[in-house]
């Protein structure tokens, strides 16, 4: 309790100066609303003093225009007026200098040389000059209308002589058409036998690379028409020794093209042929003399009979060995009994087999073309001596190779 006590006075302390600046915050808190209520009010009226600024140069603005619109009206009112005063006064002057001239008059006196009498004429100097303006216009026209007149008349003269030059020009162009024409007569002949020619070659080609003509059409005399459409193209010589040739230049391309496509599809069906002959393993692999044919035989190793599914080629190790035909390499590797093998394949239905090797010269993924080295001469795997087993597979099964290179 004495503790108490003794803190009872800071207390009242710390109250009452808590309460004395309170009681300044307020009075401060006041002035300043006082003086923002004063800034307020000043605001106000000074915009309101702006606003009726505003509207005084407003008005003025508008006073402004109403006096331009006022003077342009009155300066636009002035200049008729000085161009009707000008007008008028112009037809003023013009009327009274015909009234004096034609009140004035010129005199003539003509006196003849026989006899002492003179004759005197008088006109008007309105007549008078009347007379010369008239005469001076008249003039001045005709020596327009000649001038006119010559001017056409020179350009008719140019345009006769142009006409002319073109006549001739067209003379020449027709008897260098007729040249051509004739050009063109002699080159038709010549593209007819030419096409002659290459229906022959045609035929010597497909026979010379094995191509059977197929397709024939039916005629009315029952034999079988060629598959070239100008095979039936014959170049005629009548008595007067003339060749028939298409008298326009439709006909003469219609033949050609018919020709162009007769021969694409000939090469198309030529390119696919070389392509098959590139690829059929027809070709003997490797040099040396086959130890063991294709079909039933005694196993040099179990001696046991067993079905011998390729051919075996002897010879030293080391010997080329070479692709029978173009193709896609499939397998590299070791494989069992085939020992180092190597697989191509040919497209067609045709794969070929090389085993045994002693190495591989060709890897997986390679094209090979036919004759190209592809292995060695080895005996890995199942084999009694250096040699090669070739085989040949067709539509997924062994044939004879002997077959197909024999062909």
């Amino acid at each position: 309790m004495p503790k108490i006590k003794n803190f009872i006075p800071t207390i009242n302390s710390v109250f009452y100066s808590l309460s004395h600046i309170l009681s300044k915050f307020v009075v401060f808190l006041s002035n300043i609303i006082k003086i923002s209520c004063k800034l307020s009010l000043l605001i106000l009226s000074c915009l309101g003093d702006t606003v009726s600024y505003l509207n005084e140069i407003n008005v003025i603005i508008d006073q402004m225009l109403v006096s331009l619109l006022f003077s342009s009206c009155f300066v636009f009112y002035k200049f008729i007026e000085f161009i009707c005063s000008i007008v008028s006064n112009s037809v003023i002057w013009l009327i009274s200098l015909i009234i004096r001239w034609k009140k004035e008059k010129f005199t003539f006196v003509i006196i003849s040389p026989e006899s002492s009498k003179q004759k005197n004429l008088c006109f008007s100097k309105l007549f008078v000059y009347s007379g010369a303006v008239a005469i001076s216009f008249t003039a001045l026209f005709l020596v327009i209308s000649s001038l006119v007149l010559y001017n056409i008349n020179d350009n008719l003269t140019n345009e006769v002589f142009a006409s002319r030059e073109k006549t001739g020009n067209i003379i020449a162009i027709n008897e260098s058409y007729e040249e051509q024409i004739d050009k063109l007569t002699n080159n038709a002949i010549i593209v007819s036998a030419k096409l002659n020619e290459l229906n022959d070659l045609e035929y010597k080609i497909r026979d010379m690379v094995g191509l059977n003509i197929s397709e024939t059409t039916s005629v009315t005399n029952g034999l079988s028409a060629p598959l070239s459409r100008s095979a039936d193209r014959t170049v005629n010589l009548p008595e007067n020794s003339s060749i028939y040739v298409p008298e326009d230049s439709y006909g003469i391309i219609t033949l050609i093209e018919s020709e162009k496509e007769v021969i694409d599809k000939f090469s198309k069906d030529l390119e696919e042929r070389l392509d098959f002959l590139d690829a059929r393993p027809d070709q003997f692999p490797t040099a040396g003399r086959i130890t063991s044919p294709f079909g039933f035989r005694i196993h040099p190793t179990t001696g046991k009979r067993d079905y011998h599914k390729g051919i075996d080629i002897g010879n030293e190790q080391g010997t080329q060995i070479f692709a029978a035909g173009s193709g896609v390499v499939t397998f590299v590797g070791y494989n069992g009994g085939y020992g180092r093998m190597v697989i191509i394949s040919h497209g067609y239905g045709y794969k070929s087999v090389y085993a045994h090797l002693k190495s591989a010269s060709v890897k997986l993924g390679d094209s090979v073309e036919k004759g190209d080295k592809i292995a060695h001469m080895g005996s890995t795997g199942l084999s009694t001596g250096s040699h090669l087993h070739f085989e040949i597979h067709y539509n997924g099964k062994q044939i004879n190779p002997l077959n197909i290179i024999e062909d």
